[in-house]
């Protein structure tokens, strides 16, 4: 969510929808996002400070506010304990066709919960390493198990 609060420009789209359904798009002048999604509602909160020229919007109104923000695409997800850091940067051991572990650097954008966003350097379905780091090197054989994975 750090994303949200610092580029204006993340925000693609934002509407206001009023007590009688009615929805109207919004021009956005400042946003601040929490930085913690409520897991148990799926939502975070938010300060979005909206032109208000025409005075459709009163003080002391509650709307509901849809926000469309960056882009619509799948995410890799995966548990932050399965990367490691070197004097590189951040890695992981990704499990190749001969089942042998090897180092691959990526980059990584927010934490949700206890998974990291990769923004780079991992394509979707990689296996990875994720138990038993301490015992890996790069190109050493690994056996494989598979670990359930959320979402």
């Amino acid at each position: 969510m750090k994303r949200l609060k610092t580029k204006g420009d993340f925000i693609t789209d934002v509407k206001v929808v009023l007590p009688d359904d009615t929805t109207v798009p919004v021009k956005v002048l400042k946003t601040f996002f929490d930085s913690e999604v409520n897991l148990m509602t799926a939502t975070v909160a938010a300060y979005i400070d909206v032109q208000n020229a025409d005075k459709t919007l009163l003080p002391g109104n509650h709307v509901d506010v849809l926000v469309k923000a960056g882009e619509n695409r799948p995410l890799v997800l995966i548990p932050q304990s399965a990367v490691m850091q070197d004097n590189l940067g951040l890695f992981v051991y990704v499990v190749n066709a001969d089942e042998k572990a090897q180092k691959t650097y990526v980059k990584t954008g927010d934490l949700i919960g206890d998974r990291l966003i990769v923004t780079g350097g991992l394509d979707a379905g990689a296996r990875i390493v994720v138990q038993g780091l301490q015992k890996v090197e790069n190109g050493s054989t690994v056996k494989q198990s598979f670990v359930k994975s959320e979402g």
